[in-house]
C-alpha cells in the first residue's frame, strides 16, 4: 500500500513566549484519500437513483448522476467524521517549567506521570474476520488512516489528556521531545 503524500503535512510549530514557556501549535495531516469504498457507494446510489427515476429519460440520467455524486459525498463525509472522532486532529497548548496549559486547564509539572504517544485507530485495527471485499477495503482504509492518527497525551491524576493529534508517529515523537525540553526535562 503506497503512502499518501499528504502524510508529510503533519507538523507543529513552537513559539517562545518568554519565561521558558513555549506555545505548540499542531497542524494535523488530512485523512488520506480513499478509493474503492466511496466509488462503490456512489455507484450503488447512482443505480438506485436511476431505478427510482426510470420512468423518464432525462430524469433517469439526473437520478443516476445525482445519486452517484450524493452517495459518494455522503460516504466520504461519514468516513472522515468517523476517523476524526478517533484521531483527535490538531491541537494547541503551552508547555514550560511550571507544567502544561491545555484547553483552559493547567497541569503542574510535579503532577505529570508521563507522556504517551497513542494511535487513535488502534482499536479499529484489531484483528477481525474479513468476510468480503467491502470489509477488506475498510480495513485497508483504516490502516491508511492509522498512519496519521498518532496523538500525544499527558497522564496526570489518573487520567490522560490529549494535547494534540492527527500526526504521524515521527511528528508525535518530535513533539514529545520538544515538550519535554520546554519543561526542562
Amino acid at each position: 500500500m503506497a503512502l499518501d503524500q499528504d502524510l508529510n503535512q503533519a507538523r507543529y510549530e513552537a513559539t517562545e513566549l518568554g519565561g521558558g514557556r513555549v506555545r505548540f501549535v499542531v497542524t494535523a495531516a488530512p485523512v488520506p484519500k480513499l478509493g474503492c469504498l466511496f466509488l462503490f457507494v456512489g455507484g450503488l446510489c447512482a443505480l438506485l437513483g436511476g431505478l427510482v427515476l426510470s420512468w423518464g429519460g432525462l430524469l433517469s440520467i439526473v437520478g443516476l448522476v445525482g445519486g452517484g455524486i450524493g452517495g459518494y459525498k455522503f460516504a466520504k463525509w461519514f468516513w472522515k467524521r468517523d476517523v476524526d472522532k478517533r484521531r483527535a486532529p490538531g491541537g494547541e497548548f503551552i508547555a514550560g517549567p511550571e507544567g502544561i496549559e491545555v484547553g483552559g486547564e493547567r497541569i503542574a509539572k510535579d503532577r505529570i506521570h508521563q507522556f504517551v504517544i497513542r494511535n487513535g485507530m488502534d482499536v479499529a485495527r484489531q484483528a477481525s474476520v474479513v468476510r468480503d471485499n467491502a470489509s477488506a477495503q475498510r480495513h485497508a482504509n483504516l490502516a491508511l488512516a492509522a498512519q496519521v492518527s498518532y496523538m500525544l497525551q499527558v497522564e496526570s491524576g489518573g487520567r490522560a489528556t490529549t494535547l494534540a493529534g492527527g500526526m504521524t508517529e515521527t511528528c508525535a515523537t518530535g513533539l514529545q521531545a520538544d515538550v519535554m525540553k520546554a519543561m526542562g526535562g
